[in-house]
């Protein structure tokens, strides 16, 4: 399963450094379009996503909708040296812009900060 989930991985870099900055953000746009007008992110109420780096799909519409919808949204946060993940809370936009990053440059929370994990109460 780790080979087959490293050899995937390493394709889908491929196809995403073969793309244009402006077909990213078409991508991007879709993908966003798309899952804000799903029924089932409309009926939800807790939202896990992921905060996205330069060569991702861009996320931060979808995090400014699950806040203006009143929704309660939750991130990944990595524990170091381990390949394990908790999915916390987080509290606002205000937030997002303060969490520190860690040496990959992704955002996250301090692992010493107390926040809700989704993984814990569903």
């Amino acid at each position: 399963m780790k080979t087959a989930k490293q050899i995937l991985r390493k394709d889908i870099k491929k196809t995403i450094a073969l793309m244009t900055p402006e077909e990213k953000k078409h991508q991007s746009i879709f993908v966003t379009e798309k899952l804000l007008s799903m029924p089932e992110y409309q009926k939800s109420l807790r939202i896990s996503v992921f905060i996205s780096m330069d060569d991702e799909i861009q996320t931060d519409k979808i995090i400014h909708n699950i806040f203006q919808s009143r929704k309660t949204c939750f991130i990944p946060r990595y524990k170091p040296g381990s390949s394990d993940m908790d999915m916390v809370q987080l509290y606002s936009l205000q937030d997002l812009e303060n969490l520190p990053r860690t040496k990959w440059n992704i955002q996250q929370p301090l692992g010493s900060e107390e926040r809700e994990n989704a993984l814990d109460t569903g």
